[in-house]
């Protein structure tokens, strides 16, 4: 749950992959964003392993995307966004181009961003990023933007919208907070569904009006 910016498509010209990164990187060098660039070897297999480190139940990626482009990280709250590119010239990110790999069957790649835990200045700055490739290397970009603000460029109804969102989250959070858990082990989770959904109910019922 969260504002996000979904990005599909494909560059026009896989050429174009060392010219769009580096104006990224020096739009990034004047904000003072941190980025990486990734440059695997097109000519090389992509493959890749998934490993489970069982100390801290983080997931290692081994092996080679097969993707070129850059990582930017626009501020705090703000997931990355990744402009990244296979061979073919398709726009992905880390995550979608493993489960395109791991089914190959399929392809509905693109690049997530999540905004809503960071400042609306920094999903303006997204915005501006997809602003860029869809002016100069994507004319098939598609954007979907969960704040409104790539069709709107409406900051006010981008602000609504993330106030909205947090109200819910944080109703959510309460709701569930204050569920009663089943008294006895044999009472089922459908019990405790029940029990959250009663909850919720209850407090959007106390919230009132969205100030």
């Amino acid at each position: 749950m969260g504002i996000t910016i979904f990005a599909r498509g494909s560059i026009d010209k896989t050429d174009d992959i060392p010219v769009l990164i580096a104006e990224i990187k020096e739009v990034a060098g004047k904000k003072g964003w941190n980025y990486e660039v990734i440059d695997d070897d097109f000519d090389q297999l992509s493959q890749v392993e998934l490993e489970h480190n069982k100390e801290d139940s983080s997931l290692n990626i081994n092996g080679s995307l097969g993707l070129k482009g850059i990582l930017i990280d626009v501020g705090p709250g703000v997931d990355t966004l990744a402009l990244l590119f296979d061979r073919s010239g398709v726009l992905t990110d880390v995550m979608s181009q493993v489960v395109w790999l791991q089914d190959k069957g399929r392809d509905d790649r693109l690049s997530i961003c999540k905004t809503q835990f960071g400042s609306i200045e920094g999903h303006i700055s997204i915005i501006e990023i997809l602003d860029i490739l869809k002016d100069k290397y994507m004319t098939n970009l598609e954007v979907t933007d969960e704040g409104d603000y790539w069709t709107s460029r409406d900051r006010e109804l981008l602000s609504e919208k993330r106030a909205v969102l947090e109200h819910y989250i944080n109703h959510a959070k309460e709701a569930i907070s204050n569920a009663k858990r089943p008294a006895a082990p044999d009472q089922s989770l459908e019990d405790l569904a029940l029990s959250i959904e009663r909850s919720l109910l209850d407090a959007e019922g106390n919230k009132g009006p969205i100030q």
